[in-house]
């Protein structure tokens, strides 16, 4: 009797295994299933939207400068203008520009600000954009439109007055109902120079 109850058990059991794993086994294919069909949903949704620039025939490259030559803001200054002047003498190519952060790459870079002529925001109120820095040419580039006011010019530069552009979202949020250019923002924690670009 001992002897058929071992023999017996160890068969319940796989049996029992068997069952849990027969009804486990669809409901996660179903699981999966559901998720890869709201994956492509969203993808086709996405697909739709407009991004706000015209990425068609745009390649992009990626650099990174370690060498010590590259500290001083003249030196990068001049390693970029003759690399995107040299770009843009080359058969077939309209437009170049240095960014380093690319739109939709990934990548963000966030940082806290103060509009001018208002008072701080509430403790514990972060009051921050994420922000890229850009070469002149780089909206033309890109063929993101200016809506208002104008984009970056090769005058814009070191000793020249701080210039921004701004997205549409960023001024709905910040001047709803105003325009706001001219005003006044200090963006806190000013990146090291530019040492990499997209």
């Amino acid at each position: 009797a001992l002897t058929e109850t071992r023999s017996v058990t160890p068969g319940r059991r796989r049996n029992l295994k068997r069952s849990i794993l027969w009804g486990v086994e669809p409901a996660l294919a179903l699981l999966l299933l559901a998720g890869a069909g709201l994956t492509l949903k969203s993808l086709w949704a996405l697909a739709g939207e407009d991004p706000g620039m015209e990425p068609e025939g745009v390649l992009s490259m990626y650099v990174e400068l370690h060498d010590d030559r590259f500290q001083e803001p003249e030196v990068l200054e001049t390693f970029y203008r003759e690399v995107l002047t040299g770009l843009e003498a080359l058969p077939g190519i309209e437009s170049a520009a240095a960014s380093n952060i690319l739109p939709m790459g990934g990548s963000f870079d966030g940082r806290g600000f103060r509009i001018e002529g208002r008072p701080d925001p509430e403790p514990g109120v972060r009051q921050s954009a994420e922000a890229r820095w850009v070469t002149p040419g780089f909206f033309r580039t890109l063929g993101i439109p200016i809506h208002r006011g104008r984009g970056l010019a090769s005058s814009d530069g070191p000793g020249s007055a701080g210039v921004m552009v701004i997205s549409r979202g960023m001024a709905e949020r910040w001047w709803p109902g105003q325009d706001p250019l001219g005003a006044g923002i200090r963006v806190f924690s000013r990146p090291e120079r530019l040492r990499k670009w997209c």
